[in-house]
């Protein structure tokens, strides 16, 4: 076995759900986080929400899936506006400056993603 890279079949999942469900396992990498002055129930969903969306994103660009094809701006606004409303609904309201950092951070999704891609990545390169 090299060293740094799992043994076949093991290492720590990346998309616990999806990944499993296709028996295949990848490296943990994480995205730049959201920097919240304090985490509110609105905002621990909408970091949630957003580290589940992260990992189906990943897991598709990674493995190939032709389903990584149809992201686009369009389905991760659509994405953002129905998480925003969710975790409103669910945690009895929101506030504009977590709405407005939220969004922005929505808006440069493809750097997060592919950042994240990229990490995966290199941590499967063999040494």
């Amino acid at each position: 076995m090299l060293h740094g890279v799992p043994p076949r079949g093991g290492g720590i999942p990346f998309a616990c759900a999806i990944l499993l469900g296709l028996g295949v396992q990848a490296p943990t990498a994480r995205a730049a986080e959201i920097a919240w002055d304090r985490i509110s129930p609105f905002q621990g969903c909408l970091a949630a929400g957003l580290d589940k969306w992260l990992e189906v994103q990943v897991d598709t660009l990674t493995n190939e899936d032709p389903a990584s094809w149809r992201i686009d701006d369009r389905a991760v606004a659509a994405w953002t506006i129905d998480a925003l409303a969710a975790c409103k609904a669910k945690a009895g309201g929101g506030d504009e400056a977590t709405e407005s950092r939220f969004t922005k951070y929505m808006a440069q999704w493809r750097r997060h993603v592919f950042e994240l891609v990229e990490n995966v990545r290199q941590q499967g390169k063999p040494d």
